[in-house]
Order: structure tokens, then sequence, then C-alpha cells
């Protein structure tokens, strides 16, 4: 559980020892140059290190304009099939269908997108890396 990382009270070289594994659907990779212009660019701009709220903004919001860009007003229809590399992992939406009734008398019906990407993180190294 990616909960155990908030525990003031563990010794990170017991996770090293446990082999730890957590999911998250948070992941950012330091040595991404994007996120490293990211994180420049919005020191300079705030003053302040960027925090997951604002990568995960700036990811949406970019993500969704040019979807809207490229598709128009009806680019909902397109989300599930245009995965995108994101700078806190990967948009990867798929079609949740709540009432299997509806679907079967519509086969394009669903009733929402989820976004079903995951990071699987290992602790290796005294840090989360992404697990192979």
């Amino acid at each position: 559980m990616s909960m155990w990382l908030d525990f003031e009270q563990l010794d990170f070289e017991y996770f090293e020892k446990l082999h730890l594994h957590v999911s998250s659907a948070f992941y950012v990779d330091d040595n991404d140059e994007r996120v490293r212009q990211f994180k420049q660019k919005y020191f300079q701009s705030y003053g302040a290190v960027p925090d997951e709220e604002a990568f995960l903004g700036y990811d949406v919001m970019l993500y969704f304009g040019k979807m809207l860009a490229k598709h128009g007003k009806n680019f909902t229809q397109k989300l599930d099939v245009s995965p995108s590399d994101v700078l806190h992992g990967r948009f990867e939406f798929n079609r949740v269908v709540l009432d299997p009734s509806r679907h079967k008398e519509d086969l394009n019906y669903f009733d929402q997108l989820e976004n079903t990407f995951v990071h699987i993180l290992k602790f290796q190294d005294f840090h989360l890396q992404p697990a192979d």
C-alpha cells in the first residue's frame, strides 16, 4: 500500500529488506528532461518546488487542451483511443459500463471513462523507482 510510505516510524532499511513494491497513480521520474524543465519553469514562476497537484494540474490541462484542439467539442469520444505519456505517468482511458443491460442495446454505450494506468514501484537503493 502506498500509504506505507507516509509512516514516519518505519526505517527505510525494512523496505529494502522486504523488496517493497507499491502501486501508485503518481510517479515523477526526476531524470526525465521534461520533468526537469517543468520544475525549473515552475520554480522561476512561483518561487517554490512543484508538488503533486502542480504536476497533475499541468498534465490534465495540457492533455485535455490538446484533445480539444485535435478533436473538437466531441473529444471525449476519443479519449479511450488516445493514450498519452504525461509528466506524472500516463493517461490510458477505458470505457466503464455500469448498466450492462444498456450496453447490450447499444454497443457504443458507456457510463464513464476511467484512467486505468497504474505505476508499480519498487523500493530499491533507498528510493522508489519503476519496477521492471
